[in-house]
């Protein structure tokens, strides 16, 4: 991907320099004049955007708002009616009756208490009907308030109510049913608030049913906002939609209403929210709230069709106006540069002939204009070419001498490289053997610390190096090191970070046993390899004390940081070190590998401790294709 990126920067700047200036300048000239415009009519256009957008999600949110406390007020109304019926004295001592009421009585009963009931209703004209239910058998139906609670015994919400155990109920209703024939009626929809009725005993006697339609209890959801096509739909517990039944809007702009609605079914708060989002290409602001009392949810669909419009209408002719300009901009300034850059042409020729090799030019250009200037400074250069060309003798002089100097380094690390073989090769004339074998180990060591010339090497380079760093710690401690290697051949090949691997076998050497005990207890160290998903997992693993576990969580915590390197003094056990060492390695693991990869400590107190050191799997010769 890059290097597309640098093909295209590549040709994109060979086609401008080969336009003549004139083109860049009116090129530039545009841009100049342009770029302010363009960014300065983004700016405008999404603030004007937002703000629209914001204005219509204020409108709805408080148009929701206002709703929920019509909502409120009219529970409220409606829970109070029923209070009242419930708490009227004449009407508990009928509901409660335990014994046929006579006939006077029911008269009596029929032409001043139920109009006393009805003016209940007829006071607050939202209410729809107030009818009682009970199974009281010494109770008489007079219409329409006290009917025979075996009326509706078999309808829906009767059942609900007897689960409820005296918690009043709310249902929605899309037509109310006849309760002389049990047919579904035309006045609709409706919601009717239901509690319980209690006899002098405490017992359900019944139940009391407050309706008022929707038309009333939604008063501004069932009318719509002014100024912009919307909908408002009402979805009750079991998923059933209500809306105003003259409002067409979701239907006539045929959004999916019902993939819609099955988006909130499940919305459970009853804080407002708002959203947008797009039906084919026309934008739509959805407007939502959970009514928790009702157990229903309350839905707004506004469209953003027309506010868009006329967003993009003045995007347009703002667009319009803006090409004209270009357009007449790009005229004059054609017309006034070709006056402009006629001594430039003129001074263009000149620098051709000296390309040529025609150094003797006299350039005739006068004037104290920007191309007189650059006149008079071009014969300047002409004078100065053999200064330049002397001064670059002397530069490549410069450079030779600084590579013998390179060469007589390389000719010092030689003579010492020489000098440690000539000592061996004396140590095992002198039959010295160990020592002979401590210098090829020095050597090695030495020749792998002066030569480099890459960050990168094979794990097999780094495994060598180490093998000669054990074999010389094993001169000083009689051999009390064993180094074991639990890797397969394949994998010495990957490709790892020089001198990445010598710290953290040298902190096992230092760490792993006190050294005034290493000689008489001896340390095994263990290195293991093997791929993973998350790479190249390498472990380092010595048999010695261990790390209590608030200690190991210290170390790890210093080794992963990226603050400055800590000032505490090196050295003392494990647990008592810097860890230094140790996260100057994870850092440069992760400086040239990323941050997924680097080293972690692990720990059994009294045990073992193990250093794991995790790189990208990358085989320098593919050995390991088909793991990979």
């Amino acid at each position: 991907m890059k290097i597309q990126l640098r093909e295209h920067r590549v040709r994109f700047q060979h086609l401008l320099d080969r336009l003549p200036i004139q083109t860049r300048l009116i090129i530039a000239y545009l841009l100049i004049l342009l770029l302010p415009t363009v960014l300065f009519s983004s700016y405008f256009f999404n603030e004007f955007y937002a703000s629209r957008i914001q204005a219509i999600i204020q409108e709805n949110r408080t148009f929701m708002e206002i709703e929920k406390i019509n909502i409120r007020n009219n529970m409220e109304s409606m829970e109070r009616t029923a209070q009242l019926v419930l708490s009227d004295r004449d009407t508990q001592e009928y509901l409660n009756a335990n014994r046929e009421w006579t006939a006077e009585q029911l008269i009596q009963m029929d032409e001043e208490i139920v109009p006393n009931l009805l003016r209940l209703q007829y006071n607050n004209p939202d209410i729809d009907h107030i009818r009682m239910y009970t199974s009281n058998p010494y109770v008489y139906e007079i219409w329409p308030l006290f009917l025979h609670e075996n009326r509706v015994t078999n309808a829906a919400w009767y059942r609900e109510l007897q689960k409820r155990e005296g918690i009043q109920y709310w249902v929605f209703a899309n037509k109310a049913v006849d309760l002389i024939t049990g047919k579904s009626g035309e006045v609709g929809p409706k919601i009717s608030l239901y509690r319980d009725i209690l006899s002098s005993t405490g017992m359900k006697a019944g139940a009391v049913q407050v309706d008022m339609t929707l038309e009333h209890f939604f008063p501004k959801s069932f009318s719509g906002v002014a100024g912009n096509p919307s909908q408002t739909v009402i979805l009750d517990r079991f998923g059933e939609a209500y809306t105003q039944s003259g409002n067409r809007f979701l239907s006539e702009a045929g959004v999916e209403t019902k993939k819609l609605l099955r988006t909130y079914a499940n919305n459970r708060s009853t804080e407002i929210g708002s959203r947008h989002f797009m039906d084919g290409d026309v934008p739509y602001l959805i407007v939502y709230t959970y009514l928790d009392t009702l157990e229903a949810n309350m839905i707004g669909v506004v469209s953003l069709e027309d506010v868009f419009t006329d967003i993009y209408d003045t995007r347009n002719n703002i667009i319009l106006v803006m090409l004209i300009m270009v357009a007449v901009l790009s005229v004059t300034t054609y017309f006034f540069n070709s006056l402009i850059l006629k001594k430039l042409r003129i001074l263009t020729e000149s620098m051709k002939k000296i390309h040529r090799g025609d150094f003797n030019l006299d350039i005739t250009i006068k004037g104290s204009g920007e191309i007189g200037e650059l006149a008079f400074h071009f014969r300047k250069m002409l004078k100065r070419i053999n200064t330049f060309l002397v001064e670059e003798v002397n530069k490549k002089a410069a450079t030779k001498e600084a590579e013998l100097k390179t060469l007589r380094s390389q000719i010092d690390s030689h003579f010492l490289y020489n000098t440690l073989e000539n000592i061996k090769m004396m140590a095992e004339i002198e039959g010295q053997y160990s020592v002979s074998d401590a210098l090829t180990s020095l050597g090695g060591m030495m020749r792998y610390n002066l030569s480099w010339s890459s960050e990168y090497v094979r794990l097999k380079d780094e495994l060598d190096h180490i093998t000669n760093y054990v074999a010389i710690m094993n001169v000083r401690f009689d051999n009390a090191i064993e180094l074991i290697m639990e890797i397969e051949p394949a994998y010495y090949e990957q490709e790892m970070l020089k001198m990445s691997m010598q710290p953290l076998v040298e902190n096992a050497v230092k760490h792993g046993v006190p050294l005034h005990r290493l000689d008489r207890e001896g340390l095994r160290i263990t290195i293991r390899a093997a791929a993973s998903p998350e790479g190249m997992v390498i472990e380092i693993t010595d048999n010695g004390a261990g790390i209590q576990p608030a200690a190991l969580a210290a170390l790890n915590e210093r080794i992963a940081t990226e603050e400055p390197e800590p000032s505490e003094p090196r050295g003392g056990s494990l647990t008592e070190g810097s860890g230094i060492g140790l996260r100057n390695v994870n850092q440069r693991i992760r400086i040239f590998y990323g941050k997924d990869y680097g080293i972690v400590v692990l720990s059994e107190t009294g045990q073992s401790t193990t250093v794991r050191m995790t790189v990208p799997l990358l085989l320098l010769s593919g050995g390991l294709q088909d793991d990979a």
